[in-house]
Order: C-alpha cells, then structure tokens, then sequence
C-alpha cells in the first residue's frame, strides 16, 4: 500500500511540474513596451508580456520607431512571429494578408477591443494576427504541420 502511494505521490507531482513550466520545444521570451497604450489615465505607461515560442528561431527584426516597436522571430522553414503593440494597424507583416481578405482597416469600438484574423496565404501556408487591447501577436508562413505549434504560441501571451 506504501509503494503505491509513493507512485502515486511522484506520478502527480511529475505531471504538475511537467505542467506548470515551458513546454518543451518552447522557449519563453519577454517584451516590454513604452508606446501609447489604451490606458486614458497613463498612456505611456510602460507593459511587459511573456510568451512561449517554438525553439529554433533567430531574432529578424528589432523595429524600434517613435510609433511602435516589433520584434520578429524567423525559423529556417521561412515560419515567422511577432509580436507588436503597432494595435491601431497591426503588423506589415501580414499586410497583404488582410487585404487579400477584404481588411483593408482595423475598426474598433474602443482600444479595448481585441480582433482575431487568420487565413491561408496564396503560397498554401497560414497567416495569423491577434490584437489584444494593446499588443499584436501574429505569424506568417507556417505550414499546416506547424499550425497548431504556432497557434499554442501566440495564445500563450500573458501581461506581467
């Protein structure tokens, strides 16, 4: 009875460490913003994310301009993510994208607003781009064996 509690114990605790910590195949990355953000009462105020990203991956782009900031991480199968707080137009990235869809502006009701687009690029990769409140995760030519990695990614973005 001992031995099987003991199994039991170690079982449980192997699945919850497992649980709790980076996948793995993902690495955690942080990003901080200064830019305008959708607070009224402090709109510089600076944020930081975590989000969990597939390995492998080389940093592209460090975009720092007086409007935004976005950091893109590219991987040797052409696959790229992002992560932007660009939240008034969205990444470049997937600019064709959204037009080949008919998106040719980001409407809002207020800053508060989060939009989801996705779709299938003419080259049979996927394209996606989320805008939450403040911050913009997206990819760009994944392919559909990858899709549901990428897709674990960019809905892994928490504010610390």
């Amino acid at each position: 009875m001992r031995k099987i509690a003991v199994i039991l114990f170690v079982s449980i605790s192997l699945i919850t460490c497992k649980s709790t910590g980076v996948q793995d195949g993902f690495k955690s990355i942080t990003y901080s913003s200064e830019f305008q953000t959708a607070s009224v009462n402090n709109p510089f105020e600076r944020r930081n994310y975590e989000m969990s990203i597939p390995k492998g991956f080389t940093v592209d782009k460090e975009d720092y301009n007086p409007e935004f900031k976005e950091i893109v991480y590219t991987y040797e199968d052409s696959a790229k993510i992002y992560i932007s707080d660009n939240a008034l137009s969205g990444s470049s990235l997937n600019g064709d994208n959204k037009l080949r869809q008919g998106i040719t502006s980001i409407k809002r009701e207020n800053l508060n607003d989060s939009i989801y687009m996705e779709g299938l690029q003419d080259n049979g990769k996927y394209w996606k781009e989320n805008i939450l409140n403040d911050i913009v995760v997206g990819y760009v030519n994944v392919p559909e064996s990858r899709k549901n990695e990428f897709d674990v990614a960019i809905s892994s973005i928490v504010r610390k």
